[in-house]
């Protein structure tokens, strides 16, 4: 069984941070709600754990780049957990296909995410 964590990118930190205990889930849309010590509200969009980890042992996220390199291809990926099929997925490939099936015997690396590094998938 894999750990459930999250991680959350906060628009106005322009950051990740942790998630902490005040936080508030709000599904479907993957925000959560936090409030700052002047009680201000801060809005954040969580990243869940896969379960997965890549060659260097970094956790894989939702919302990661990942470099996926396999005996004949090497690809850039975005990983999104896709709510109709209950999993997470690459759905930047044909047919937004599965995470775990795909990952076995490939060599995967966290190259960055889609908030801190948007040119690594243009």
């Amino acid at each position: 069984m894999r750990e459930i964590k999250f991680r959350a990118w906060s628009n106005s930190r322009g950051k990740m941070i942790d998630c902490a205990v005040n936080m508030i889930v709000m599904w479907p849309s993957m925000r959560a709600v936090e409030y700052d010590s002047l009680g201000k509200q801060v809005d954040m969009e969580l990243m869940q754990f896969t379960g997965l980890q890549d060659k260097n042992g970094v956790d894989i996220y939702d919302g990661d780049i990942v470099k996926v390199i396999s005996k004949i291809t090497c690809e850039i990926l975005i990983v999104k957990y896709w709510m109709g099929n209950a999993c997470f997925c690459f759905p930047n490939t044909e047919s937004g296909t599965p995470l775990y099936p795909t990952l076995i015997g490939m060599t995967k690396e966290v190259i960055g995410n889609i908030h801190q590094n948007p040119e690594l998938i243009k």
